[in-house]
C-alpha cells in the first residue's frame, strides 16, 4: 500500500522535454524498464486465474486489488509517469488500472469495460466502491425492467480493447434497440456479481 511513488525530478538531467510535465517513478520502484507497479494487462490476466489458483495466491491477488481501488490510488498520474532507465533514457510508463468510478460523482470517464474487468475480483466486488458504482448505474433502468446506458459508455473506437474502446456486442446501432440490449447485458452481468 505504498502510494509515494515518484521521485524529485530535479535531480534527474537529460529528461525529454516532451515528458517534462511527467513525474519521475522513482528507481525503488522501477528497475530499468521493469516496473513493480500494477498494469491493466496484469489486472486482465489475475481475473483470468484468479479462480484456477491456490488461496494464498488469491490473497495476493487481493491484496494488489484492493491496493488499485484505494482511494489513494486515484491521484497516481495516468499511466504513472516515466522511468529513468540510464543517465539520459527515458520511458513512459504503460497504462495504470485506475477505477472508472468515482463513488458518489458517477463516472470519471465511462467505461464499463474496466467495472466488468474488475467484478472478478471478491476484494472489489465486496468494496463500497463498487457496490456504489452498480447502485449509479440502476438509474438507467427503464419502466419494463431493462437498461438504457448513455451511449458514450459503449465506445466502439479504433483502439485497445484493453482501455474499453470496444465495447459492442454486435448489434446493430443504426436500430432504436442497440443502446437498451447492450446496457441490460452488461448491467445483468455486474447485477450477477453483487447478489
Amino acid at each position: 500500500m505504498d502510494f509515494d511513488i515518484y521521485d524529485n525530478a530535479a535531480t534527474y538531467k537529460g529528461v525529454p522535454k516532451n515528458f517534462h510535465d511527467r513525474s519521475i517513478i522513482k528507481p525503488t520502484v522501477a528497475y530499468g524498464n521493469l516496473c513493480r507497479l500494477p498494469l491493466i494487462y496484469d489486472v486482465v490476466m489475475l481475473a483470468e486465474v484468479y479462480d484456477h489458483v491456490f488461496p494464498d495466491m488469491q490473497i495476493k491477488i487481493d491484496n494488489i486489488i484492493e491496493y488499485i481501488i484505494s482511494p489513494e490510488y486515484g491521484v497516481v498520474e495516468p499511466g504513472y509517469g516515466i522511468l529513468c532507465a540510464s543517465q539520459r533514457r527515458y520511458y513512459s510508463m504503460g497504462w495504470d488500472c485506475k477505477k472508472p468510478f468515482n463513488d458518489n460523482h458517477g463516472f470519471a470517464y465511462p467505461n464499463i469495460h474496466r467495472l466488468l474487468l474488475y467484478s472478478n475480483f471478491p476484494a472489489a466486488v465486496k468494496s463500497t466502491w463498487f457496490e456504489n458504482a452498480v447502485d449509479y448505474l440502476t438509474q438507467y433502468k427503464t419502466a419494463a425492467g431493462t437498461y438504457i446506458f448513455p451511449k458514450e459508455y459503449f465506445p466502439e473506437a479504433d483502439s485497445n480493447w484493453v482501455l474499453g474502446s470496444r465495447m459492442s456486442l454486435g448489434e446493430n446501432r443504426r436500430k432504436k434497440q442497440w443502446a437498451e440490449v447492450e446496457s441490460t447485458f452488461y448491467m445483468l452481468k455486474l447485477l450477477n456479481c453483487v447478489e
